[in-house]
């Protein structure tokens, strides 16, 4: 249903939700703009008849049915946006555009491209399940040195782990399946070298891969984080033709970590005496073997 200005409750709740953590994090608020949300409408709707893969997904071809233009800078423009500096976030089966505002904030890519300092209007479509955000700028502006970092100083329940759902997948690199919840710093102009370190409560290192991306650090934890727990984490960082060492440090506090899912039995039967100890088992002049473990578990 529309409301002010034309726009839906949704594309307004989406955008308080994103100005919400953009402010948190410490970035100016975005505008929503009515020819930028025009064309993210219109390419929502184009990807729910097309679905194009991957990739692929960003881009429309002409003669196909809702083309609009092939770059979001062509839709963007089609729709009266005076350039090509529009950036293109998507992402699918989403109820409301503030669920795929929590999808995109748990990748590495899609978080930087909104949380990124230089837009100042966006564009919200959902369409059939398929959202897309389109922020924008008319003029570029070059922001401070200080990094700007998400997970942002004192949150509380941030996600414990992450696990590949993003294209294109940034774990690809380092040839795992998943790592701890994404750490991201971005400076206003592009890094050129750094150091980090990442601490649990309890002191404990925390081990991690790492990328640098322009003007972002991206931090991986080579294990899943302990829920309801405190991370600290320190980065030491010089920006391209400085040689000032600049710091950050910040905290964080994990939301539910790990829970099991299911169990599977190892073996076909086994009996039981209530209110008696496991004894090993003794396979047929074999060793003993204790039983410390006939359930595997998953997450």
């Amino acid at each position: 249903m529309a409301t002010q200005g034309g726009f839906t409750q949704d594309q307004l709740d989406g955008l308080a939700y994103l100005n919400e953590i953009r402010a948190k994090v410490g970035v100016s608020p975005l505008e929503l703009d009515a020819r930028s949300t025009q064309a993210s409408q219109a390419h929502a709707a184009y990807y729910t008849t097309t679905h194009f893969e991957g990739l692929l997904a960003h881009r429309e071809e002409s003669g196909t049915a809702g083309f609009t233009g092939v770059t979001a800078g062509d839709r963007g423009k089609a729709a009266g946006w005076p350039n090509a500096s529009v950036a293109e976030v998507m992402s699918y089966n989403n109820a409301t555009t503030r669920e795929a505002i929590d999808s995109w904030l748990s990748t590495a890519y899609h978080r930087k491209i909104i949380l990124d300092d230089r837009y100042t209007s966006v564009g919200i479509g959902l369409q059939g399940g398929t959202a897309v955000m389109n922020p924008a700028y008319v003029n570029y502006q070059i922001n401070g040195p200080e990094a700007k970092v998400y997970r942002y100083d004192g949150m509380k329940g941030a996600d414990v782990g992450f696990y590949g759902f993003e294209i294109p997948n940034p774990l690809d690199r380092f040839g795992v399946e998943h790592s701890g919840s994404i750490i991201s710093a971005s400076a206003g102009l592009a890094i050129d070298s750094f150091e980090a370190s990442i601490v649990d409560s309890q002191g404990q290192d925390v081990p991690y891969y790492s990328e640098l991306q322009g003007n972002t650090v991206f931090l991986f934890p080579k294990d899943v984080l302990d829920g309801y727990n405190v991370y600290t984490v320190k980065l030491d960082y010089r920006l391209y033709k400085e040689s000032q060492l600049r710091s950050k440090t910040w905290s964080f506090t994990t939301g539910k970590g790990r829970a099991i899912k299911g169990l599977s039995a190892q073996y076909d039967e086994m009996v039981l005496n209530p209110g008696s100890k496991l004894a090993p088992f003794a396979p047929k002049n074999g060793p003993l073997i204790p039983i410390v473990s006939f359930f595997s578990w998953y997450s």
